[in-house]
């Protein structure tokens, strides 16, 4: 009977405190009315979100509170980053004039997704495709709020290769350590990095890490500690390669339980490398 009273008292505390709509407010209002933090206490510690396009390699644009950096012993960071989750499609407006051979007019503008050329629906993580990427050092805590502003999907985020140890209300497995976060909600992610190593992150519900929410998670440690630092003299933010299948229908919900007269079985159309292809 005292088990059940604490694992009721969980719940009850879990749903109260942990979501929160934000249906009738904006993101940054919702934060500030919120029962954690508000997003202003955060926003000195906010990530920018392509620390693995190249830019980053250089030593000019380290900042003080940049998490992407060279680790250091006993030296933490706090890490913030803002997800926003929405349906979005390749070959969009911000690609400029495109073709339909894929062609476009302006393929690197912010906000342009342009998969492997060919035109589909896909859901998205800042605009972007493959979503923010998260590198941190040993020791750091991540906060992450996600915003889903997808219409009728629920959602969650599930950070791969991660135990959560302590903080298993963090795993984002749906119905299992938390409830989905609705549409129009936002939820709060706070957990440690706590082991060095390549992960990712993705959605863990239905199929949506397939249509675009996922994106890279790097852990390193200090060179000194890295059993295999006399391997290798960079290590870049932008040496990351994120591989992932890739399919040209509408959503990849179509592909489950599979059809049987046309698109039949279960292999991608192509492949993507950070989120591009190319497709004949």
């Amino acid at each position: 009977m005292e088990l059940l009273q604490v694992a009721l008292f969980m719940i009850i505390s879990y749903r109260t405190q942990v979501v929160y709509s934000a249906r009738d407010r904006g993101f940054d209002d919702f934060l500030r009315y919120s029962p954690f933090p508000s997003s202003s206490f955060y926003s000195h510690f906010l990530q920018p979100d392509d620390v693995d396009n190249g830019r980053y390699d250089q030593p000019n644009f380290v900042s003080t509170n940049l998490c992407t950096r060279s680790c250091e012993v006993n030296s933490p960071k706090t890490c913030y980053w803002k997800f926003t989750l929405e349906a979005y499609s390749t070959l969009n407006k911000a690609c400029g004039n495109c073709t339909s051979k894929g062609v476009c007019t302006t393929p690197n503008a912010p906000q342009c997704v342009m998969g492997d050329g060919y035109e589909r629906s896909i859901l998205v993580v800042n605009r972007r495709m493959a979503g923010p990427s998260i590198q941190v050092c040993k020791g750091d805590t991540i906060v992450v709020d996600l915003h889903n502003k997808m219409p009728g999907r629920s959602t969650t985020i599930h950070w791969h290769g991660l135990t959560q140890r302590l903080t298993p209300h963090m795993d984002g497995v749906p119905m299992v350590t938390q409830c989905p976060i609705l549409e129009g909600n936002v939820f709060r992610y706070k957990f440690l990095a706590d082991a060095a190593g390549t992960y990712f992150w993705h959605s863990h519900d239905g199929f949506q890490k397939m249509d675009g929410i996922i994106g890279n998670l790097i852990i390193r440690q200090p060179r000194t500690s890295d059993p295999n630092s006399r391997y290798y003299e960079y290590d870049n933010p932008s040496h990351v390669v994120l591989v992932t299948d890739w399919y040209h229908n509408t959503t990849s919900d179509e592909r489950w339980p599979g059809l049987r007269l046309h698109d039949v079985g279960q292999l991608p159309d192509t492949f993507l490398i950070n989120g591009k292809g190319s497709y004949p």
